[in-house]
């Protein structure tokens, strides 16, 4: 997908970290209370790959909204081109 040193790494982690995080939240708030470090897991193992690939076709990846990037969507309406990630991403292609 990317190299780990890669500025694009560094986006999908962040994003895929703050999916968890309020999935994490949402799930809390069901069950009210921590569902901990199991929860993270389990997460990581149903939705990981699912989301990794979803992200290869998200515009949430090269937009200035940095606070949203984690729904990971392919079609946002509020969608707000980043050109230093855009031209990054054109760069990476070529090469």
């Amino acid at each position: 997908m990317f190299a780990r040193h890669d500025i694009n790494y560094k986006i999908f982690i962040d994003a895929q970290t703050k999916a968890i995080e309020v999935a994490k939240w949402i799930e809390g708030e069901r069950i009210k209370a921590d569902p901990g470090l199991n929860y993270v897991l389990f997460w990581v193992h149903t939705n990981a790959k699912n989301y990794a690939q979803a992200w290869q076709l998200s515009s949430c990846k090269n937009c200035k909204r940095v606070h949203c990037r984690y729904k990971n969507l392919d079609d946002c309406e509020d969608y707000l081109p980043d050109q230093e990630l855009l031209q990054h991403a054109n760069n990476n292609s070529k090469s």
